[in-house]
């Protein structure tokens, strides 16, 4: 990269030439013998008198019009081996037409390369190649970096822009599509783990309130019916539930017969009807009230679709008298 268009000597002495205007494009760059220099840029130019004062013999003309430079190499990144392929391009410009003439030896694309280099560096190092899509951003901020800036400014130039475009090596692209099926299989296994543990969580759930709520049925089948309770409660359909209510039935009527042949016997042996009341209440177990749970409410099937045997209304006071009788003893029966 040459930013020296080209030089011409100037004609001193006591009435040395008129010089030309410099422009947008081309700056002037005038030097003496003792290589004591002065520029001339942006639609000046050099007097006369400045000419003879400064003894100027020669003019050089500088190219002050942006250009383009690219650059690409490989990268080293934050994961050992892997690297990045970028390539920039640089839009830069002479800031200082004096300093690039003293300058004139340097080869300037090496001398610019060689700063990126260590300025893209500082950034790859940074990031891991499953960061390369952040890599561009990264790159085109050093437009605005104040070290690489000072850099170009100590040879005369300015940064006006630069682009980057990041890519991964072959090798780098199958490394980095193993770890993201690694990290999908991953997130797939910790979720599968995640919903196992609620389905379990939920089925141990279910299943301890459907215990709950069987044993309630039991117990209130139990305290209604006794051992047939329990029958009930495994009964798998209304036909065996029919079948052991009439055997409840059978039973209730089988105690009300002893239960009306023990009446008759303390008759005969002497004892009133209230002294039999009497006696039958003295040996009346004491009741027991039991609290169910609410959520036996909701029992999956209806144990009192089957109607049970309710007790004739007696007719006249001993009947009632004796009824009261068979009662008692049917409580202490159960």
């Amino acid at each position: 990269m040459n930013f020296i268009l080209g030089s011409n000597d100037v004609k001193g002495g006591v009435f040395p030439e008129k010089q030309p205007f410099s422009s947008s494009t081309v700056a002037f760059v005038y030097i003496n013998s003792l290589e004591e220099m002065v520029t001339i840029k942006d639609g000046q130019r050099l007097s006369r008198s400045e000419l003879r004062y400064g003894k100027f013999n020669k003019v050089f003309r500088i190219d002050t019009t942006p250009k383009t430079l690219d650059y690409k190499g490989e990268f080293p990144s934050q994961d050992p081996v892997e690297t990045f392929n970028v390539q920039v391009s640089l839009m830069i410009q002479v800031n200082d037409p004096a300093l690039v003439l003293r300058n004139r030896s340097q080869d300037y694309s090496n001398v610019i390369k060689k700063q990126l280099f260590y300025a893209i560096s500082d950034i790859t190092k940074k990031h891991s190649i499953s960061q390369y899509n952040l890599m561009s951003p990264a790159l085109e901020g050093l437009s605005t970096d104040i070290k690489l800036a000072q850099n170009l400014d100590n040879i005369g130039l300015k940064l006006l822009d630069i682009s980057a475009d990041v890519e991964l090596s072959a090798k780098s692209k199958e490394h980095l599509e193993k770890l993201n099926t690694l990290e999908k299989e991953a997130k797939y296994q910790q979720k599968k783990v995640q919903t196992d543990i609620e389905i379990n969580s939920q089925l141990s759930r279910a299943k301890s309130n459907a215990t709950f709520e069987e044993m309630d049925r039991l117990s209130e089948l139990t305290e209604r019916y006794g051992i047939y309770g329990a029958r009930l409660a495994l009964a798998r359909n209304d036909e065996e539930r029919a079948a052991i209510f009439l055997e409840i039935q059978e039973d209730q009527k089988r105690q009300q017969r002893e239960n009306t042949q023990t009446v008759n016997e303390r008759l005969k042996i002497g004892l009133s009807i209230d002294d039999i009341i009497k006696l039958n209440s003295l040996n009346k177990p004491t009741q027991t009230n039991h609290t169910l749970n609410p959520a036996a409410a909701n029992e999956q099937q209806d144990y009192t679709k089957i109607e049970e045997p309710t007790p004739q209304k007696p007719d006249d006071e001993l009947l009632s008298k004796l009824s009261q009788i068979i009662t008692i003893e049917s409580e202490k029966g159960e």
